[in-house]
């Protein structure tokens, strides 16, 4: 193998599948992911703002607490795969490129929640704020995904990678 084909630190089959799992090569699944994630959202803000004060809060709170774990896993996987698939890291706009290093600076920041959560404490505000930049989010990113879809000339085939990648 020569280095280009290796990619960025693994060979060719690896940067083959995160192709395949991008959500370019696979837009309807990540649509129903972004959607299926909106729900979610709006699920959970309407089992915190009722179980806010009831003894199903510590329930609830951790229910949360893995939500925003997986949610922000999610968002990581759907700005590294493209990114990635193309070796393009360095070279990708500089919004996408802003959003990588955010996703991945909040995926941290979940799991820290969750090693340094106070189960006494009420974080309810915090809980419903985030699950309502969160809905908006997801709404907006299936959104995203549904038109960029649309877009795209030959109905369900995969398109090019290259197009996600480059910033308005």
């Amino acid at each position: 193998r020569t280095p280009s084909s290796q990619g960025l630190c693994c060979g060719s089959d690896f940067v083959e599948t995160l192709k395949s799992l991008s959500p370019s090569s696979i837009p309807i699944p990540w649509l129903f992911i972004n959607f299926a994630l909106f729900v979610a959202s709006i699920v959970l803000l309407i089992l915190v703002s009722l179980h806010s004060l009831d003894k199903h809060e510590r329930i609830v709170r951790k229910i949360y607490l893995f939500y925003n774990l997986f949610t922000t896993a999610t968002w990581c996987a759907e700005v590294f795969l493209p990114t990635m698939a193309h070796e393009r890291f360095w070279h990708a706009g500089w919004k996408s490129t802003l959003e990588l290093f955010l996703a991945f600076y909040f995926l941290l920041d979940s799991i820290m929640v969750i090693i340094m959560w106070k189960m006494k404490k009420n974080h309810t505000t915090d809980m419903l704020v985030d699950l309502v930049i969160n809905a908006l989010a997801y709404a907006y990113a299936a959104r995203e995904v549904w038109l960029w879809y649309k877009r795209q000339q030959g109905g369900f085939q995969s398109v090019d990678q290259e197009a996600m990648l480059e910033d308005p």
